[in-house]
């Protein structure tokens, strides 16, 4: 069934920095007395924040005749104010100083000296060295992170001590702030983009000083999206997580998120009020923000998706944010193909109305499309009275058609032409095959909702990683991790380290044994997993029962801890609050019935524990839709869910809900929160360190520690001498 599109109330993420971003230029722009024209200069961040968000035409109309990057080789444009949006390292800070020395010319070396005395004898006594002017006129400084008033006492330390040659102190007009430091993805998804967060707060090598560093940076990073959001959220977060990430996390962005909004005393966010003491609150309830890891799901970033959106960034390998690029054959010889660039963003209507697609259907909506772009073509053709003679007729119709909505048609054509490669990918890999089975290791069913012999698996496994499937090495890699994951480890398995090592390049045996510092037992331990197994097979059951595809059965653990607080039933023990709601407040004192306004900004209190809370169509093939997708929250236990009153003290799950995970966040599971914020009509804002790919997942993997056949950890993830039970090399493959 499809689920209608919500009623929205905010602004999506890339109107909001779209805003700012302008706001923030044209602030910076201002300071300059006469409105000559004026340089856009970026760093590499700054140049991925406005490409996510602006278009060149864009901010051509903000006054911007020119746009460059701070570490290329700029020209010179003495009569030209200049906006430099960069972050404010050391490097950065050196290269704007170096615009504005007085000499951009050395004097000549004493061999120089000598040639030029040589080559030029009669010309030599006279020639004086230019007094170059600066590259640009007046100058602002708009900072992306950091304090606008550090930069200010730098560039002036630095001008004592160049007094002579640089001038820059009296060319620079002002340092803004941008207070944009994320990416927007979609309308509700955004990044921090930290691709390493994973391996620098997860390897065993890392520093705790290295560890706070990148804590204090994800936490920068999100209050910036907070404060865009003009939210100001109650926080809970993973307790017990592996190296207690999410705490620290929480922690460190309760107390930026405090000091923002009371240096920011003018500002109103939702839920507290328009900020003015004694004022009534707005009727929005205030947000909460849950703050996740990547250890809660390990799974999702290995299997394969097949939304349309995740099948062009793992089938066609395309980037997050980069401009995927393919070739078209249209001739023969050397220039027989020709290379085409698409940038997949907001800007691209087909790709905004194809991404959530499931293949399937993205290839039938893709068809109509083009098709109807042919019939367009030959109705107005033969609505015109054309038989192929009147050429001067014909050419009439085809330039209205070229004009007509022309960019759509391109886009239409370049997507279908994506798809069919895509799906040539998918017949050549027989991705429905693994798909499957990657189905069965997850869930722990088949799709008819059957419980799956753990041997069967183990077979099945074994022949895709025969030498006759002619599987990748990356999705032998992926199929292993899952297996172990999904199965407790490998257990029983005589020559298991062997099976590890003629299937997969060290590189990838490496990042399967590091799996042991996200939390993960390479070495089975079988009661857990059959108790495991015995609590979560019904519900698998129920899913596969009702999903609407057979190889996308699978439910991300994250949209279902998102399902469980809207219907609050996610544990306040596992997931605590930072400084809880007044209901919970309250209801773990014995009080009544609870507001949502909470503590006005930068109020103390002690992190406190919340109260437990009271939680206690068959698919009969693999692409053709055959009833209801099974949701979170359909299948998190309805009979419980009618038991909750509905002015439970308890009851309070929030206005907008902010879902973060640290590790980075994948297309499967966007897909989710995004169907889960349609069911319920709430609006979910999902963001991550970063867009998860299943290859980035791997080399994460792979770098959070190179450990050495002898050290002590690759001994107990392999089951030697590190490890408490028998070598894996002792037993045998269970078939």
């Amino acid at each position: 069934m499809e689920l209608p599109e919500l009623e929205r109330e905010y602004k999506p993420m890339r109107e909001l920095v779209r805003e700012r971003l302008l706001w923030s230029l044209r602030y910076a722009k201002s300071h300059f007395a006469h409105g000559g024209q004026t340089v856009l200069v970026l760093d590499q961040l700054s140049k991925r924040i406005l490409s996510s968000a602006l278009t060149l035409f864009e901010l051509y109309e903000a006054g911007f005749v020119l746009v460059e990057n701070i570490k290329a080789g700029r020209q010179r444009c003495p009569n030209f104010d200049v906006v430099y949006l960069v972050n404010p390292n050391k490097k950065n800070i050196s290269r704007i100083l170096k615009d504005y020395r007085r000499m951009d010319v050395l004097p000549p070396s004493a061999q120089q000296k000598d040639c030029m005395e040589k080559m030029f004898p009669c010309l030599f006594p006279d020639l004086v060295l230019p007094n170059v002017p600066p590259r640009y006129r007046n100058a602002t400084i708009c900072i992306t992170s950091g304090s606008t008033r550090e930069v200010e006492e730098r560039v002036k330390e630095t001008a004592r001590k160049d007094k002579e040659r640089n001038r820059f102190s009296r060319n620079l007009k002002a340092v803004t702030e941008l207070g944009i430091q994320f990416l927007p993805i979609e309308r509700d998804f955004f990044s921090l983009d930290l691709p390493n967060a994973l391996a620098d707060l997860y390897s065993p090598r890392r520093e705790k000083s290295q560890v706070a560093k990148r804590v204090q940076d994800i936490a920068v990073r999100l209050t910036s999206a907070l404060a865009a959001l003009n939210e100001y959220p109650y926080i809970r977060y993973k307790g017990g997580s592996l190296n207690e990430v999410a705490r620290d996390v929480a922690n460190e962005t309760q107390g930026m998120i405090d000091e923002y909004f009371r240096v920011n005393k003018t500002l109103s966010p939702w839920g507290l009020g328009s900020g003015k003491r004694g004022s009534e609150p707005l009727r929005k309830d205030r947000a909460v923000l849950i703050i996740l890891d990547r250890t809660e799901d390990l799974a999702a970033p290995l299997l394969h998706e097949f939304t349309y959106q995740a099948m062009v960034y793992d089938v066609l390998k395309a980037e997050p944010s980069v401009p995927y690029t393919y070739k078209t054959k249209t001739a023969s010889g050397p220039q027989a193909k020709k290379k085409h660039t698409v940038m997949l963003d907001d800007n691209d209507p087909v790709w905004v109305e194809l991404r959530h697609l499931h293949a399937t259907k993205a290839i039938k909506v893709s068809m109509a499309a083009v098709q109807a772009q042919s019939e367009s073509a030959s109705g107005k053709a033969a609505a015109g009275g054309l038989d192929g003679k009147d050429m001067g007729a014909l050419a009439a119709v085809v330039q209205e058609l070229a004009t007509a909505d022309r960019e759509r048609q391109a886009k239409n054509v370049q997507h279908h032409r994506m798809i069919t490669d895509m799906m040539d990918k998918f017949q050549k890999y027989r991705l429905d095959d693994l798909a499957l089975l990657e189905q069965q290791m997850a869930t722990g069913v088949d799709g008819e909702g059957k419980a799956v012999n753990r041997s069967k698996l183990a077979k099945e496994l074994d022949e895709w990683l025969s030498d006759d499937s002619g599987l990748s090495t990356e999705r032998r890699a992926r199929l292993l991790a899952l297996y172990i994951i999904s199965q407790g480890g490998i257990d029983n398995a005589k020559g298991g380290m062997e099976l590890l090592d003629n299937a997969l390049d060290a590189e990838h045996v490496n990042g399967i044994l590091n799996l042991v510092y996200l939390g993960v037992d390479v070495k089975a331990k079988k009661s857990k997993k059959e108790k495991d197994s015995r609590k979560d097979i019904a519900l698998a059951a129920k899913r596969a029962q009702e999903a609407e595809f057979e190889m996308s059965r699978f439910v991300p653990a994250i949209a279902d801890r998102v399902a469980e607080h809207l219907t609050d039933e996610l544990s306040h023990e596992d997931f605590p609050y930072i400084f809880p709601p007044p209901a919970v407040l309250e209801a773990e004192v014995g009080g009544g019935s609870g507001g949502g306004s909470g503590r006005d900004p930068g109020a103390s209190a002690e992190v406190s524990s919340a109260a437990k809370s009271k939680r206690s169509n068959k698919t009969k093939h693999r692409w053709e839709a055959a009833g209801a997708r099974a949701t979170p929250v359909a299948a998190a236990g309805e009979e419980e869910s009618k038991d909750v009153v509905a002015d439970d003290p308890v009851g309070f799950t929030g206005g907008r809900v902010i879902v973060f995970v640290i590790g980075g966040m994948t297309f499967s599971e966007s897909r989710a929160l995004t169907e889960l914020s349609r069911q319920h009509g709430r609006e979910i804002v999902f963001g991550s360190t970063s867009v998860l790919t299943p290859k980035l997942f791997l080399e994460q993997l792979n770098e959070l520690k190179l450990m050495d056949e002898d050290s002590d950890d690759a001994g107990a993830a392999r089951g030697g001498a590190g490890g408490d039970d028998a070598d894996l090399d002792d037993v045998e493959l269970e078939m």
